[in-house]
C-alpha cells in the first residue's frame, strides 16, 4: 500500500532509537510516540525502512493531518500535537540485523526477516504484504480509499538512495 507519509529510516540499537527522513534529517523528536519501538525490537540492533503516516478518524491515510506534525520543533507543542494527532510507523523492509547488511538480500527474503521480528506496537505496525495480481491490489487499495501501491518485485535488492526500476509508485 502506498501510505501517503513520510518516509523514515529507524536506526534502534538496545536503548537508542534515531529516526531520519529520506532527505537524512533528524525527526526523531518529532514522533515521541515511536519511541518505543526501541523497546519492541528489545536486543535487537536494525535499521528498519517505513512510512510515518497519520490516519483520520475513518482509519485512512491523511497527509494532511500529518502535516500538523512535520517540522515541529518546541517539544511542548510536539508533545501536544503526538496526542491530538498521533502516527503510526508502517515498517515495509528490514535493511540491517545485529551487525550484517540485508541490502543484498532478496526483498522476499528480507520482508520475512522482518516478520521474524514481530513488530507489532501502539504506534508502529509491520502489515503484511500483498501478493497477486497488481490491478486486483490497486482496485482493492481504490475501494478502500487508498491512495495507490507500491510494487516490488520480490527477488529485488535494496539500492540506498536511488529509486529502483524494482519498485513502482502505482496511484489510483
Amino acid at each position: 500500500v502506498k501510505w501517503d507519509g513520510v518516509r523514515a529510516l529507524a536506526y534502534s540499537t538496545p536503548g537508542e532509537l534515531r529516526l531520519e527522513s529520506r532527505n537524512l534529517k533528524e525527526i526523531t523528536s518529532q514522533y515521541p510516540e515511536l519511541h518505543r519501538l526501541n523497546r519492541a525490537l528489545s536486543s535487537h540492533a536494525a535499521i528498519l525502512d517505513g512510512e510515518i503516516v497519520a490516519f483520520d478518524q475513518h482509519g485512512k491515510p491523511s497527509f494532511a493531518l500529518l502535516q500538523r506534525r512535520m517540522h515541529v520543533s518546541s517539544p511542548a507543542q510536539v508533545k501536544r500535537l503526538a496526542k491530538a494527532t498521533p502516527v503510526t510507523y508502517m515498517i515495509f523492509d528490514l535493511l540491517w540485523l545485529n551487525g550484517h547488511s540485508l541490502l543484498g538480500l532478496p526483498y522476499a527474503d528480507r520482508r520475512e526477516l522482518l516478520a521474524d521480528l514481530d513488530l507489532g506496537g501502539p504506534s508502529w505496525r509491520t502489515p503484511e504484504p500483498l501478493e497477486g495480481k497488481a490491478r486486483e491490489v490497486l482496485a482493492a487499495a481504490a475501494e478502500q480509499g487508498l491512495e495507490g501501491i507500491v510494487a516490488k518485485r520480490l527477488d529485488s535488492t535494496y539500492e540506498p538512495g536511488a529509486r529502483s526500476s524494482a519498485w513502482i509508485k502505482i496511484k489510483n
